[in-house]
Parts: C-alpha cells; sequence; structure tokens
C-alpha cells in the first residue's frame, strides 16, 4: 500500500491527510488508521486524516471536505 501525505493550515492549526488507493479489506482501513495515529503522534498535527482515491471509504473528496469544513 503505498501512502502520501498531504499538509494544509487551517483554522485550527496544522492539519495531515494521508493517501492510499484503495481498500478493499478491513485490515487496510485499520492499517491507515494505526498510520493516521503515528502521524499524529510525531506530526503533532491537530488534525490527522486518511482517505482512499480509488475505492474505500472515506473518499478523498471526502476527507478534504470535512477538512475545510
Amino acid at each position: 500500500m503505498k501512502t502520501q501525505g498531504l499538509s494544509s493550515q487551517n483554522a485550527s492549526g496544522r492539519a495531515v491527510l494521508l493517501i492510499a488507493k484503495s481498500a478493499f479489506a478491513a485490515s487496510r482501513h485499520l492499517e491507515m488508521q494505526r498510520l493516521a495515529e503515528l502521524a499524529a503522534g510525531r506530526t503533532g498535527a491537530g488534525i490527522v486524516r486518511f482517505a482512499f482515491t480509488e475505492q474505500g471509504t472515506p473518499s478523498l473528496r471526502e476527507a478534504l471536505s470535512d477538512l475545510l469544513a
């Protein structure tokens, strides 16, 4: 699974969005949750989320919309 970090600034501070291509099984979703927890501890970001670009939830569009809200 390839992941890529994207950081941005928002009103509440720094946000990190981890992106993976797809998740066909619950194990991939759990792996992304684990990576998000690790990123939160290492980056000090107030918000760390993950998304999938092709298949899986949350989708990239959903995650970006949530970060902008």
